[in-house]
């Protein structure tokens, strides 16, 4: 029993420093494009901002990669806080570039730190601290939370083990909290953000699945417009709720027909100090169905792509922060369970 236990405890200890070993590929996040304009608090950026990154380690713990969707790239080196620990600290240093109507391309300097634990073999959660830095004052400070993986240097798996009955999956995305100031020429501005996203499902069969999210986000600036102060709050809460029916059940490549429902709630409150202006109160609440179609690609047995294009039945016109109805989304889906196909 002694000789067992000693070498369950070496093999697990070789498996906590092999995921940031040279040759390693990290994927985190999830990004979307949509095919049209989009109203919202940050402005109309074709591409939203993302969390989502991948990277290769081109030397031990040593972490260079970008975001999948966004321009942007990142350095990042991790340090064992003890020996055989399943906690890791890091230093990153992200160049972001960010492009708008209103401002043009602007790059902004990201210097983070972080933790890092090791829950299996291949997977990971993190907390992020995140400073953005634009045109040498610091503007922004970012918390981040993330589920990520790590694919072994050894080649891609034959990925075929956990799209089965009872198989559980989750969006490797959960969100940011920020808190930034800015002094622009005519005022001041200064806000509270918060992103939060959960996302995932379960395999009802070999061939079809039950999918979810429920995300919440709240945004609260006060602005300084010569000399008058506003305050600005926007909340939205969104959930979905559809089925995928996969269209093979073999190989790596895994191609979908999905539908569901989405469902979303908005609130926008504008209050003016000044006497003079009106204050601003809108609500809306909308249900859409939708269509996908998509593949996932696994990566290993745990670890899948995916790759949508959706349609949204929505009306534009019904809500002033309303989103394109055709999207494309490439995302990363982590499989934590079930039965393995023989």
């Amino acid at each position: 029993m002694h000789r067992l236990l000693t070498l369950c405890f070496v093999l697990f200890s070789i498996s906590l420093s092999a995921q940031y070993e040279r040759g390693n590929w990290y994927l985190s996040g999830n990004s979307a494009i949509d095919a049209g304009n989009q109203s919202t608090v940050a402005g109309s950026d074709f591409l939203p901002p993302s969390a989502s990154r991948t990277g290769l380690f081109l030397l031990d713990r040593l972490l260079v990669g970008g975001n999948v969707l966004n321009p942007a790239i990142f350095v990042r080196y991790y340090q064992s806080l003890k020996p055989q620990s399943r906690l890791s600290a890091f230093a990153e240093l992200n160049l972001a570039g960010n492009f708008s109507s209103r401002w043009g391309g602007i790059i902004n300097y990201q210097p983070a730190i972080g933790l890092e634990y090791q829950l299996s073999a291949d997977v990971l959660l993190s907390a992020k601290l995140q400073a953005t830095i634009s045109g040498g004052a610091v503007i922004r400070q970012s918390l981040q939370f993330g589920v990520n993986t790590v694919i072994g240097r050894s080649g891609l798996a034959p990925g075929q083990n956990h799209l089965s009955k009872g198989s559980i999956f989750i969006d490797p995305n959960i969100g940011e909290i920020t808190l930034g100031h800015y002094n622009p020429s005519s005022g001041q501005l200064g806000w509270l953000n918060y992103n939060l996203h959960f996302g995932g499902g379960i395999m009802l069969s070999d061939r079809v699945s039950l999918n979810g999210s429920l995300s919440a986000s709240n945004y609260r600036s006060e602005f300084y417009y010569s000399n008058t102060p506003s305050l600005y709050k926007t909340t939205t809460i969104a959930a979905d709720l559809g089925l995928r029916y996969f269209l093979t059940g073999k190989g790596k490549f895994r191609p979908y027909v999905g539908a569901g429902l989405n469902a979303q709630y908005q609130s926008r409150i504008v209050d003016y100090e000044d006497s003079g202006r009106v204050d601003e109160r809108e609500e809306h609440l909308g249900l859409s169905p939708y269509l996908k179609l998509g593949t996932l690609f696994f990566l290993s047995d745990n670890v899948a792509l995916d790759a949508s294009l959706e349609y949204n039945f929505r009306d534009n016109t019904a809500s002033r922060a309303a989103a394109s109805q055709l999207g494309l989304g490439v995302g990363v889906k982590i499989f934590l369970g079930g039965k393995k196909e023989r």
